[in-house]
């Protein structure tokens, strides 16, 4: 019996520390796992305290059995096993026993925790000083068996310290009430306690478990998704670095004679745009017989001699050479010139399948001829053909030869993806159909070579580990991208936020258990508190009376005010004893004179019942607005007793009130008044401008092509572009400045009269319509795409002789179409002769409808010409027959119609007479391959559009093949579905699709590769300044070289000169259209020009050089 009592304490502490240590590993982080809150240290103080000695053996016992399970995690023996847990359970029970001397030396057992003075120091002693043995003992035992770095000590020392007090201030209360002689007086308080303070306590360790585990996750999500981003870069420089190949051969094919030095200059220019490539080179495929004349015109060409060789340690094969005849950059890569690349059986294999496949095809990695690292290198064969070959036997027997990219693959990485290459996370890069033991392509400073990784893979050593594919060629490359557990940052904010809420529970029990003996003085609190509900129920019966919601009851001669808890409420956060001050320091302070004048007509019994409205000040962030009635209640013989005033809260009434008011005047979308309420602010600045013989300005301001977004991107993105033009005017302008949607997208602005003369006014006006301007200038962003605004400004002053409001803005708004003329983004002060402009515009419009209806318009036909010159097609353009003004362009008239909705209807007009037109041509016998027609935003947007062309082509008798619809950039933004689904319906149907002025709209490629397309069309804006301009010749040849990749045709516009025509022509364009070979003509000339089945006489032939 004697064993089993001295037995039992210690199995208890050891089964209760195993539990409660269970709940603190919830919230501990690997690899140290220390936690915030330790409730094994309170177990073993208490239980120390209570039983000795007998209790320590548990302590030390539990405390091992839970740390073999922790050190059971990680890759250790048996023997470190064991060893590892030993210090820390010494070092758990010896500050059990630390924190039981320290108590009954300094404070003594049993405790009179009623008292403040002893509760802080039984804190103090049995926590922070008690608890220093362990949280010393147990980070520096695990940071000697290398679980963490010695860098995480401080704050693992930190950590194990903090838990190891919060655990003894949370449990020790709660375990000392638990033995006599505490345990009849504490009781009662602990029963009230224990049950919140223990769900407190599960709650908050469940919650942070998985708050933790969230955070920890969405960390791994954001690795993973900037992982498929760095592998995305990586393939896009692979991609680039083929589509550099592609350019190199469209160089090779068309240039007359390639030479060093013109190698050298394209392929300066080249590798600046592809600056992942180490180096590129053109390796013609030499027959054996003509080895020796090739050698010599290399000799001729370099200027030194020059002759081939085979890979050293290579055997000499026979028949065709494929030979380093041109490399850049020259210099680092000489080593490499004249090397016969088909001797090496690497390169071999990568030549041969990249000649029967017509294919780029990469090499297993190698060690290049140039290379003086040891750095794993790979080259790209892309094989040049002469003309073009069907077959496999034909790609053989017609190769020219190879455009060569040299990769560096450590160069490659780190250009693409050198950003990722971080202490916390590591990359490795192999090649999968590369032999076993040369599968290594890269790996960064702190990666694993292929055996390790696949040891800690294995191990489940690495917590975050992304395995994806890159694929060039037919080769598959694996990336391996991987973190520590080091990359895991921890959830500081909310581990410290736990320690605060588990240090104030904590706290609090101790709080309770001190107000627990002082019970005397909450039975008075208690009393007291019960004839406080007794009166309240007393004034609430009062309150029922006059039928109100709360009450206030004034005794003027004794001065006494009692208020009733709802009226309390009603006033807010209200502290103090009630009286008219404080009631008043809750009153907005504009009404409190009124409401202090009101209640003294009331103290006099005058205006009695008469109803008091007045606004309280805010209370948790919401203004109240409150009814006041009062009266005067008589005692038993008639006398006035007490003023019995009565409030209800009249808040949403006020609030529906004003929300009538703000529907009346301001605007519901963007909240900035309306067109009423304008014009009364403007009325009462001309009144004030005229007294005071001051000037301000007011400001119409118009948003340019707003319809055309409403028409693409929808009414809700219009609806947010208006809101955030706002918001951007608010934040612009000053506070007196009046802003105002006069509607549409229209908006107001004046400028208050504080000008001394005209010429101010003026002045400030222009520069706050350039303000506006600017403001607005900056791209607006919806989700992943940007759009720009431009606003056109029309000024006029204020007040300007007798005009009323409605003038001055009639006057504004023909100054913002003056602007509008000038262009985008331009500002004009109203003059008395802008009414004759306006005038004239509002006539264009007219006579364009008259001659939509009249027969006025026409359609003229501008050839298109292929590479020899021959006509392949025609674009129809729109022109007006005006009765007075002869024939227009389309410049004159086709923005008025846009701006007016008549683009419409003229675009159907245009699409009628052009299919109608080429129907007449295929009756005739007259062969038009195609006819290109615009098609604008306004049409693809209706629903009808399609079967009204079908109908038109089935009537004309042509094929869909036949017509070829132009579509601007504007109408592909990606979120138009239904537009894409229409150009997915008319390239099903047959109908060719161009886009038009490619490149000169929305940046978005996206569309490139979710739309049927058939043509680029490059905009005559890149044309214009070939074949000097560098930077267009640059854009011309990357969308040439996107046109190809892709597999569809492109076409150049506005070439005007026979140098803009050769230099198309040099680098691979196929169709061209522009002044040079043929201007717009009427049908009839049209037709004369098919008859004679026309072509343009070529030039002399020249080759443009570029500088």
């Amino acid at each position: 019996m004697s064993i089993l009592r001295y037995l039992l304490p210690g199995f208890g502490t050891c089964i209760a520390y195993l539990l409660t240590g269970a709940l603190g590993l919830m919230i501990a982080l690997p690899p140290s796992y220390a936690s915030l809150l330790w409730l094994p240290a309170g177990i073993s103080l208490g239980m120390t305290l209570q039983y000795g000695p007998r209790a320590l053996y548990g302590v030390f016992l539990g405390s091992f059995l839970l740390h073999v399970y922790i050190a059971s995690g990680f890759s250790v023996s048996w023997f470190e096993l064991i060893l590892e847990p030993l210090p820390i359970a010494l070092g758990a029970a010896l500050e059990a026993l630390a924190g039981a001397w320290l108590v009954r030396r300094f404070i003594g057992h049993p405790l009179a925790l009623h008292q403040p003075r002893q509760v802080a120091c039984f804190i103090w002693y049995s926590g922070p000083i008690a608890c220093a043995v362990s949280g010393l003992i147990g980070p520096l035992s695990m940071w000697a068996a290398q679980r963490f770095p010695a860098a995480e000590l401080p704050s693992v020392i930190l950590t194990w310290w903090i838990g190891d007090s919060l655990g003894v201030i949370m449990v020790l209360p709660l375990m000392l009430v638990l033995f006599r002689p505490l345990r009849e007086s504490w009781m009662p308080p602990v029963r009230r306690v224990a049950l919140p303070l223990f769900l407190i306590c599960i709650g908050a360790l469940a919650g942070f478990h998985l708050l933790s585990q969230n955070e920890q996750q969405h960390q791994r999500d954001g690795f993973t998704q900037y992982a498929e981003m760095q592998r995305h870069s990586l393939q896009m420089s692979l991609s680039s670095a083929v589509d550099a190949l592609h350019a190199l051969s469209g160089f090779v094919t068309t240039v007359p004679e390639l030479t060093p030095d013109n190698f050298r200059q394209f392929s300066a220019e080249l590798l600046e745009l592809h600056p992942e490539l180490h180096g590129i080179s053109w390796n013609p495929s030499v027959p054996a017989g003509q080895l020796a004349a090739f050698e010599r015109h290399l000799s001729r060409l370099y200027g030194e001699p020059f002759s081939v060789r085979s890979v050293e340690g290579a055997a000499d094969p026979e028949g065709r050479r494929v030979v380093v005849g041109f490399i850049a950059p020259f210099e680092e890569n000489r080593s490499a010139l004249g090397l016969n690349v088909q001797s090496d059986p690497a390169r071999r294999s990568a030549l041969l399948k990249a000649a029967g496949s017509g294919l780029a095809i990469p090499t297993e990695p190698i060690q290049l001829a140039q290379e003086t690292g040891s750095q794993a290198g790979v080259l790209i064969f892309l094989p040049v053909y002469h003309g073009a070959p069907a077959t496999e036997a034909e790609r053989f027997t017609q190769l020219r030869g190879y455009a060569t990219a040299v990769v560096r693959v450590g160069d490659l990485v780190r250009q693409s993806i050198g950003h990722a290459l971080t202490e916390r996370s590591a990359v490795t890069l192999m090649d999968m159909d590369a032999p076993r033991d040369s599968r290594l392509l890269f790996r960064s400073d702190n990666g694993l070579d292929a055996n390790q990784l696949e040891r800690r893979i294995a191990d489940n050593e690495l917590p975050i580990l992304m395995r994806s594919r890159v694929e060039l060629g037919g080769r598959t490359w694996e990336l391996v991208q991987y973190a520590q557990f080091a990359y895991i940052d921890k959830p500081e904010t909310l581990y410290y936020l736990l320690c605060g809420v588990f240090l104030l529970s904590g706290l609090y029990s101790w709080l309770l258990l001190v107000m627990a003996g002082q019970r005397n003085q909450v039975q008075l609190q208690v009393a007291d508190r019960t004839r406080q509900l007794a009166l309240s129920h007393s004034m609430l019966a009062e309150v029922q009376r006059i039928a109100g919601l709360s009450q206030w009851v004034w005794q003027p001669g004794a001065d006494g005010h009692r208020w009733s808890e709802g009226f309390r409420a009603l006033l807010g956060d209200c502290v103090g004893e009630a009286s008219l001050e404080l009631f008043l320091a809750r009153v907005q302070p504009g009404h409190r004179d009124r409401v202090r004048a009101r209640f003294e007509d009331w103290l006099q019994g005058d205006s009695l019942r008469e109803p008091l409205d007045c606004e309280l000040l805010p209370a948790a962030g919401q203004v109240r607005y409150i009814e006041l009635q009062s009266d005067w209640v008589s005692d038993g013989q008639g006398r006035r007793d007490y003023l019995s005033i009565v409030a209800r809260d009249i808040s949403d009434r006020w609030r529906a009130e004003e929300q009538i008011r703000r529907l009346a005047y301001y605007d519901s979308l963007t909240g900035l008044p309306n067109r009423d309420l304008f014009h009364e602010n403007l009325r009462q600045q001309i009144v004030q401008g005229r007294r005071s013989g001051y000037f301000g300005a007011l400001l119409f301001i118009d948003l340019d092509n707003f319809k055309s977004l409403n028409d693409t991107l929808g009414h809700s993105v219009g609806d947010q572009l208006l809101k955030d033009v706002t918001e951007r005017l608010r934040q612009g302008l000053r506070e007196q400045d009046i802003i105002s949607r006069f509607g549409g997208d229209e908006f107001l602005i004046l400028l208050p009269c504080t000008c001394p003369d005209e010429a101010a006014a003026a002045a400030m006006g222009a520069g706050v319509a350039q303000k506006v301007i600017d403001l607005l200038r900056p791209p607006f962003l919806f989700g992943s795409y940007s759009h720009s605004v431009s606003a056109s400004v029309g000024v006029t002053l204020v007040p300007q002789g007798t005009a009323v409001p409605e003038v001055l803005v009639m006057q504004a708004d023909t100054a913002m179409y003056h602007a509008k003329g000038m262009g985008k983004g331009c500002f004009a002060h109203y003059r008395p002769d802008m009414q004759a402009e306006l005038v004239q515009q509002v006539q264009l419009e007219q006579e364009l409808r008259q001659a939509l209806q009249q027969g006025q318009l026409e359609l003229h036909y501008q050839p298109q010409f292929d590479r020899e010159r021959r006509l392949v097609g025609a674009e129809a353009l729109v022109r007006w027959r005006h009765p007075v003004q002869g024939l227009l362009l389309p410049g004159s008239f086709i923005r008025v119609a846009e701006e007016t909705g008549l683009i419409g209807p003229l675009g159907e007009w245009v699409l009628d007479n052009g299919v109608r037109q080429l129907g007449d041509w295929n009756r005739a016998g007259l062969s038009v391959a195609r006819l290109s027609i615009n098609i604008s935003p306004n049409q693809l947007n209706d629903a009808g559009f399609i079967s009204r062309l079908d109908e038109r082509v089935a009537a004309a008798g042509i094929a869909p093949l036949q017509l070829c619809l132009e579509l601007t950039e504007q109408v592909l933004l990606p979120q138009a579905s239904p537009v894409h689904q229409r150009i997915d319906a008319l390239r099903e149907r047959g109908y060719e699709i161009s886009i038009d002025d490619f490149g000169t709209g929305y940046s978005s490629l996206n569309y490139l590769k979710k739309l049927p397309f058939n043509e680029l069309k490059i905009a005559r804006e890149f044309v214009r300044d070939l074949p000097w301009g560098r930077r267009d010749a640059v854009l011309v040849k990357t969308i040439l070289s996107m046109a190809r990749t892709l597999g569809v045709d492109a076409i150049a516009e506005g070439v005007e000169s026979v140098e803009q025509y050769e230099y198309l022509r040099q680098i691979g364009c196929p169709r061209f259209q522009g002044f040079y070979l043929a201007r717009p003509m009427p049908a009839e000339q049209f037709e004369r020009l098919l008859a004679t089945d026309y072509a343009v006489e070529a030039e002399p032939e020249f080759v443009i050089v570029e500088t």
